[in-house]
Order: C-alpha cells, then structure tokens, then sequence
C-alpha cells in the first residue's frame, strides 16, 4: 500500500478508508493473506476470509472480505477490509495498483 494514496473519512459513526496494493503478479488470496496476517495483527490472531460474488463482477474480478477475529487488540476497534481486483491495472501518479481495498478503521 502507499499511505500516499490513502483516503480517509470519518462521521459520527465510524471511519474508513480507501487505498489501493499494486499486487502486480500477484493473487488476490496473496494480496488478502498478506494483509490479513500482517505481523501487527491488525485482524486479530485468526481473521476470516470470506470469499464474496459481488453483482457486476465477471469471474475474474475476485473481492474478498477480511472480519476481525473474536481475539483482536483494542487499538484495531474491530478493523475489517474489503479488497477488490480492478478489472485493468490503475494508474495513480507513476504507479500501477491491481488492487482496491476499502478498510473500516
């Protein structure tokens, strides 16, 4: 990811974020197993990784959805993501990301 390109929004509700993982090569169960098990834990210890089928997705456009495990650090206040593959490569600044992730933080 590149906090360069980080959107962040917040309400009185809650907050998340926008970002996007180059992931160039790479698998979206790759991409979402390296987020998810990141060293910091910010999933929690065992997250889940739910495979979704999104309307307006062909087969190819793979979405996967992170839930927090019932074990996480209360500095993550129950952090889940959403993580797309963009149908084509995008282009942001003089890099190209294959991936979208949209993160409640």
């Amino acid at each position: 990811m590149n906090p360069e390109y980080d959107e962040k929004y917040q309400g009185e509700d809650g907050f998340f974020q926008l970002s996007a993982i180059s992931g160039e090569g790479v698998s979206i169960d790759d991409v979402v197993n390296m987020d998810a098990f990141h060293q910091l834990k910010p999933y929690g210890s065992d997250p889940q990784i739910i495979e979704l089928t999104l309307e307006g997705l062909k087969a190819e456009e793979k979405a996967r959805l992170i839930v927090p495990s019932a074990v996480q650090e209360e500095e993550w206040n129950h952090q889940a993501a959403i993580i797309m593959k963009y149908p084509e490569a995008v282009k942001i600044g003089d890099s190209s990301y294959n991936y979208f992730i949209c993160g409640r933080i």
